[in-house]
């Protein structure tokens, strides 16, 4: 089977490799359509992960082979997969932080999302596959695990109906966000982003407001009035930013991995005085990756437009220079 291995930043090779064969429990999937996410292309541009790696995570396959004792699948299903589980009791766990969990970094697919066949292991076929209805297209669910992601964020942030949000960064996990938000009854959206096609992009998306930070006189009427802002653009200049749009008791949620050895000044008189809270969020459990699911299938929730741009697994290298260089690129998908 073909498989794209990561090598180094800007080496990403179609190769050979063995095709895997499930055991006891374990499920082999046919990989249909895989997002890359801003996880994949931090390591794509940090070389944060070993030299061979295939990655890749926001995936949808079809059931290939099952394995001894798989009842709940059979050849054929189509599945949303995903890659990391948590135990559900140890303390972590029980204080709802899941992917703190110790058994939450194994990683229970192999090779990874970027091959024409996936190994999903038994931890994974007990607590996390999914069954696509056959209404959801291959596209959208390949954004369930990105869009459980954001959900997880914004109900660890305990949205209010009415609520005036700023998001910062209107590439696709902001404009991802922005979709959530207003389906689950945040007031006026407010995206900031430094590329205008973006800004557009944010309009179309259902955004109420989309504000270039270089433009002063637009700037001024958002600094200090989100009582939300999501952090969702990877950079420090992007937290300074969320940070003066906070306004008085606001929540603002660290959503994006910056670039290692990053570093934020914050006045801490400023959280004191102004009651800020500042939430961290990492991933998704299988609470919101099911919840998004049935939005999707219910037709609440649609990420259709937001799919720019679609490239078959040999072209994977070229579907990751063209998400990091962002140029009229939203979500882009690797496609069997």
């Amino acid at each position: 089977m073909k498989a794209a291995r990561y090598y180094a930043p800007d080496d990403i090779r179609i190769e050979e490799a063995p095709r895997p064969a499930p055991g006891e429990g374990e499920v082999l999937a046919r990989m249909l359509a895989c997002g890359l996410c801003g996880t994949d292309l931090h390591k794509f541009r940090h070389a944060t992960v070993t030299p061979g790696t295939v990655l890749g995570h926001e995936l949808v396959a079809r059931v290939e082979e099952c394995g001894p004792n798989v009842s709940a699948f059979r050849p054929g299903d189509r599945i949303a997969v995903f890659h990391h589980c948590p135990c559900f009791v140890c303390e972590v766990c029980l204080r709802g932080h899941y992917s703190l969990c110790p058994s939450f970094r194994e990683t229970l697919i192999s090779p990874g999302g970027f091959a024409e066949f996936v190994l999903v292991k038994r931890r994974a076929v007990e607590n996390l596959l999914l069954k696509i209805p056959d209404h959801v297209p291959d596209e959208e669910a390949a954004l369930i695990e990105c869009a459980a992601c954001c959900l997880r964020a914004i109900l660890n942030c305990r949205l209010a109906a009415g609520d005036r949000v700023a998001i910062i960064g209107a590439g696709p996990v902001g404009l991802v966000h922005l979709r959530l938000l207003k389906t689950l009854g945040a007031g006026r959206v407010t995206l900031l982003d430094l590329q205008d096609w973006r800004l557009k992009a944010a309009l179309s998306a259902g955004a109420d407001a989309a504000v270039n930070p270089s433009d002063p006189d637009a700037l001024s009427g958002v600094m200090g009035r989100a009582q939300l802002v999501v952090i969702a653009a990877a950079s420090p200049a992007a937290v300074e930013l969320g940070m003066k749009c906070a306004g008085p008791g606001a929540t603002v949620c660290f959503f994006a991995e910056c670039p290692p050895g990053s570093s934020v000044a914050i006045d801490p008189n400023r959280l004191y005085h102004s009651e800020l809270s500042l939430v961290g969020c990492y991933s998704s459990s299988p609470r919101e990756q099911r919840m998004t699911l049935d939005l999707l299938a219910a037709g609440g929730l649609s990420f259709r437009d937001l799919i720019t741009h679609v490239y078959p697994l040999d072209e994977t290298l070229a579907a990751f220079r063209t998400a990091c260089r962002g140029e009229s690129s939203l979500k882009t998908l690797v496609k069997a």
